[in-house]
């Protein structure tokens, strides 16, 4: 039987957030290295006697999750209970007209991977767009992360939005295509 590992794995995420996994039994992947989502980190450990398994009855995974303020917390409040809401599809995926369901599922996305904390509610806000900001560092957005989205930030939603089907002009003025573009993005079920 392997041994339980006696040190967390600790993975540091691009949002400043961090997630803690112990009882694991073999490390999968190298200090340092990378992991995209749905990666493994590791094998469950934790077996009843097996060094570092405490008192628990059987394999098993602890999970940590610590904020970027260093404060631990509740990972499925974090994710929404592994991620769902329950929120609808949006149809701008189909009309072209962004409204409060596809802000909604713009929440939830930022919430879920970038760090927002404000309410999904569908009314985005100062703290939406910078969240939003934040996000499209990943797709060219080299501006302030101020919450005031202008054309800079438009252009990285374009560009995002050209992944997911858009073929239009990267030139930071949303249209109909470039909102649907973004809706196909947020109607993940990931991001319900």
């Amino acid at each position: 039987m392997s041994r339980a590992l006696p040190e967390p794995v600790t993975i540091q995420h691009d949002d400043g957030y961090r997630t803690q996994y112990m009882h694991l039994s073999q490390f999968v992947l190298a200090t340092g290295a990378r992991i995209g989502m749905g990666g493994a980190v590791g094998l469950s450990g934790g077996a009843t006697g097996a060094p570092g398994s405490g008192s628990s009855t059987g394999p098993h995974l602890h999970w940590h999750m610590i904020n970027p303020s260093g404060t631990r917390i509740n990972p499925l409040t974090y994710l929404g209970g592994g991620g769902s809401t329950g929120l609808p599809k949006t149809t701008t995926e189909q009309d072209g007209v962004p409204g409060p369901i596809m802000w909604k599922r713009a929440q939830n996305w930022l919430r879920i991977e970038h760090g927002y904390t404000g309410p999904i509610d569908g009314a985005p806000g100062v703290n939406t767009y910078a969240a939003l900001q934040r996000a499209m560092r990943g797709y060219g957005y080299t501006g302030p992360i101020d919450g005031v989205p202008g054309g800079n930030t438009w252009a990285a939603v374009q560009r995002l939005a050209a992944q997911w089907g858009y073929t239009g002009p990267i030139d930071g003025a949303m249209g109909p295509n470039s909102w649907r573009g973004f809706a196909r993005f947020l109607n993940q079920d990931k991001y319900n």
